[in-house]
Formats: C-alpha cells, structure tokens, sequence
C-alpha cells in the first residue's frame, strides 16, 4: 500500500478512537477565583475565539463547526481558567492546527500561559521534539513530566526540575511561571520543531477539494454554513453502517432537485467517505 493513500487514511479511522487535545489558557496576573478573575477569563475566551474562528475561516474541522472553542473551566485545584477540546478523531492536522493558532495568538499575550494534554498520549509538545528536549527529561522520566511544558509569548518553555526532582503539581507549576523565572527555560529549538511540524499539516496536500451532489436546499444551506459539511459528514458516517444492511439500494428522491457543487475536505474526513460508498452492498438508482 502507498504511504499515504486515501485507503491507508481510511484505514486509520477503523483503529484510532475519538481522540482529543485538551487546551487550557491561565492568566498569569490571577491566582485566586475572584470575580475580576473570572471577567478577565470571560474577556480573553472572546477574545480567542474571534482570532481562531477568523484565522481558520474555511478550514474543515473534523468536528465541524468553527473549531475548537473556550470556555471558562475550573479544575479539581480551583485554579479558574480557559479550556477547550480540540476532538480531532483521526484527523491529527486538526491538533496541530489549534496548536499554531495557539502559538500565534500568544505572541503578543505576555500574560498567557497555555498547557496542552493529549487525552491519549499526554505531551504531545515533548513526544513531538523528543530530539531537541535538554537531558533532564529523560533523567527525571515522562511520569515527573507532567506540568512542565508549557507555551508563553509564542514559544515553548519547560519548568526545569528542582532538586527533589518531585512530581509538579498544577498549582506550584503556575507559582513557578508566576514568580520563579529563572526555574523557566525557553526551548528555541523546540519551538521550532513545532512550528515547522504545524507548517506541514497546513500544507495544500492535507486537502481535498471534491465534487458533491446535494438537494438543493443543502447545497443552498451549506453555501452560507461551510462548516456544517463536517457534521453532515460524520453523521453519514456514524450511521451508514446501520443502514446498509437494511437497506441494499439508496434511491435519490425524484421529487428533490439534485445539483452538483465542490467542497474542500480534510484529506481523512474525505478517504473516510470514499471508503464508506465504496462499499459492494451501496448502489443507487434513481
């Protein structure tokens, strides 16, 4: 099989579960779960919501919609911040797209810090640029790990170990970005791992542009609402499988008029979909 064909892209989808990237986005000037904390929170969730949904306008999110969105969440350790979950499925462009746009808008927002977590893989960060982390990581393990990786003023840094070299909770890490600096280092090689890593993803060959036919007012809907393709898209896919052994044949309604129209897919949501019809049991007639 050719690396990197729509069937080996297909294929992934049968053995990756509904993975998901969690982002969550503290305000270095609070510490406590105060009202102006949590308007300061309410304010910045706005504010990077409008930046993601227009630097990613036309982009085809596997979970559809406008992508990704903040919310005001608040922890087991009653630390108030931002968080959302980037559900990418098979689709890992998705989880290096938020992770740009989040290296990006940070540039110019000192008093961010961002932390990101792989449900199923964990830092993602590390694992990305295993060959540019210092010897420490290796020393101290993956397990002491946690809540050291952090992303501030568009670059990468890490929490180097003290001399206990104890597990770092949530809460002393965010005393140490606060108030301990010389503790922070800013991995520049790593950061440009990443960034080179987020380059790729955006490359024209993540893409499939395809013809579809839809009735009419579908087309018309999606036409203004791009980004509900992707919903369409997983739906079919959630229940085709439960439909083709009921039904052997799919008749296009005579009484719809069909018309023909493209649309820009992801290169998984698109190898899924041809998968699915290509099917030997899916036929049509009209």
């Amino acid at each position: 099989m050719e690396e990197g064909s729509l069937l080996s892209e297909a294929l992934k989808h049968e053995t990756t579960t509904a993975s998901t990237l969690l982002i969550d986005v503290y305000l270095a000037e609070f510490n406590d779960p105060s009202v102006d904390h949590l308007l300061a929170l309410a304010s910045t969730a706005v504010e990077i919501n409008a930046y993601i949904q227009g630097q990613s306008k036309g982009y085809p999110w596997m979970q559809g919609g406008d992508g990704p969105v903040f919310g005001v969440h608040i922890s087991d350790s009653s630390q108030p911040h931002l968080r959302c979950e980037c559900r990418y499925g098979a689709s890992v462009a998705d989880e290096w797209n938020i992770i740009g746009l989040i290296l990006k808008f940070t540039e110019a927002k000192q008093n961010l810090l961002v932390e990101s977590h792989d449900i199923d893989d964990g830092q993602i960060l590390l694992i990305q640029a295993a060959e540019y982390l210092p010897t420490w990581v290796d020393r101290i393990g993956s397990e002491q790990c946690r809540h050291r990786c952090w992303i501030h003023g568009g670059k990468v840094d890490l929490i180097e170990p003290g001399i206990d070299q104890s597990f770092l909770s949530l809460s002393d890490a965010l005393k140490i970005l606060r108030r301990e600096v010389a503790r922070v280092g800013t991995q520049e090689e790593i950061t440009k791992c990443i960034r080179e890593t987020v380059a790729k993803v955006n490359d024209s060959q993540h893409f499939h542009r395809a013809p579809i036919v839809l009735p009419r007012p579908v087309a018309q809907l999606i036409q203004h609402r791009p980004d509900l393709v992707a919903v369409l898209a997983g739906n079919f896919l959630d229940t085709i499988h439960d439909v083709l052994p009921k039904k052997s044949k799919f008749t296009m309604a005579l009484e719809e008029e069909w018309i023909w129209t493209t649309h820009k897919f992801g290169r998984t949501s698109y190898a899924m979909l041809r998968s699915s019809v290509a099917s030997p049991d899916w036929k049509t007639e009209t």
